[in-house]
C-alpha cells in the first residue's frame, strides 16, 4: 500500500476524489479547505495500481503549477482493506 497526499486547490477536490476501486484506490479522504483555496487529499492505493494512480494525478494537475503530490509508504493498514484479484 501506497498513501498518496495530494495539495490542491479545492476544485479538484471531486475529480481527485472520483477515483475509485477500478484505478486500485482502495480508501478517500479529504482535509479541509485552507485560507489559500487549497486541500488535501489522501488516497490509500495498492501497490499494483500506484504508478497508474501516480501518471493519471500528474495528467490531472499538471498544468496547476501550486500543486503536489506526495507519495508515502504504508507499513500497516487496520482493518485490512478486502482482498483484490491479482489480475486488476
Amino acid at each position: 500500500m501506497r498513501l498518496f497526499e495530494v495539495v490542491a486547490q479545492a476544485g479538484f477536490a471531486d475529480t481527485l476524489t472520483a477515483l475509485g476501486p477500478e484505478q486500485g484506490v482502495v480508501d478517500v479522504w479529504c482535509g479541509a479547505e485552507d485560507e489559500a483555496g487549497r486541500q488535501t487529499i489522501h488516497l490509500l492505493v495498492d501497490d499494483a495500481h500506484r504508478q497508474a494512480v501516480l501518471d493519471r494525478l500528474q495528467a490531472m494537475l499538471g498544468s496547476s503549477p501550486e500543486a503536489r503530490i506526495l507519495l508515502l509508504p504504508v507499513d500497516a493498514v487496520l482493518p485490512r482493506p478486502p482482498e483484490t484479484d491479482a489480475e486488476d
